[in-house]
């Protein structure tokens, strides 16, 4: 699996600001604050101001909120088909994606400094081959001192759900299995992260399950500029998998 470059098409954005999102949403080593809602009435046009990234895909045009700016997300290329439509978590949309060997990534950038990030989406699983291996969602800050510090999920083959912690060298990362076999599709799983570089910890939560910690291999009390990456980001063959994304949302102190 590729760790977290993405080809076209790629939606990449900076963003000015982030230092004014510090504290809006305290986010403790014991993951004691959720921040994704995983009911009908979660609404990004309410909460997309203290949000670094939220996207809920329910707008009448394709935009994904950052830092309360709406900004569109990207034109699907060859060999893969991207439409906002039922069924979702929150109505009427969540973000389906159904690939045939091509790739669909959105990439968020922002400039400010942080050391935690806390991330949370809904996913449903629609389609998976036991072969397919794929990221889906990125979640780290970018220093020149410590490189890419991230926490990665994706699917492996199987297939089952897979959390990967990055810092630092390509060859530095920590793997655990969060599933070992995917849910059926139509079922959307709630997924809950932290990144703190600050501590050197990545956890994950999924669907109110107990908290997986991962080691970083990596501390810095030097901050970084946030990072998100959501999508399908690595090609796989046809028929490839098909998935929806609904209810993002990225707060960073």
């Amino acid at each position: 699996m590729r760790i977290w470059l993405a080809p076209w098409p790629l939606l990449l954005l900076v963003i000015d600001g982030c230092d004014a999102l510090f504290g809006l949403d305290h986010v403790g080593p014991n993951h004691d604050a959720v921040i994704g809602a995983t009911d009908a009435g979660f609404s990004c046009k309410d909460r997309a101001s203290a949000r670094f990234v939220c996207a809920d895909f329910d707008d009448a045009t394709e935009v994904v909120y950052t830092s309360g700016l709406a900004v569109p997300l990207p034109m699907m290329g060859s060999n893969v088909d991207v439409a906002r439509r039922a069924p979702s978590v929150s109505p009427p949309n969540a973000l389906w994606i159904d690939t045939s060997g091509g790739t669909y990534v959105a990439q968020i950038n922002g400039t400010g400094s942080v050391h935690r990030l806390h991330g949370a989406l809904d996913v449903d699983f629609s389609r998976f081959d036991a072969d397919d291996a794929t990221a889906f969602f990125v979640l780290g800050n970018r220093n020149g001192a410590f490189d890419h510090c991230y926490v990665q999920l994706g699917v492996e083959t199987g297939p089952r759900l897979n959390v990967m912690s990055h810092c630092g060298s390509p060859d530095v990362n920590h793997y655990t299995d969060v599933l070992a076999q995917l849910p059926a599709g139509g079922t959307f799983v709630h997924l809950d992260f932290v990144v703190d570089t600050s501590t050197g910890t990545a956890d994950a939560i999924v669907s109110g399950s107990t908290m997986v910690r991962l080691d970083l291999g990596f501390s810095s009390q030097q901050g970084g500029t946030a990072h998100v990456e959501f999508g399908v980001l690595d090609a796989i063959p046809a028929p490839g998998p098909r998935v929806a994304i609904d209810n993002i949302e990225v707060t960073v102190e």
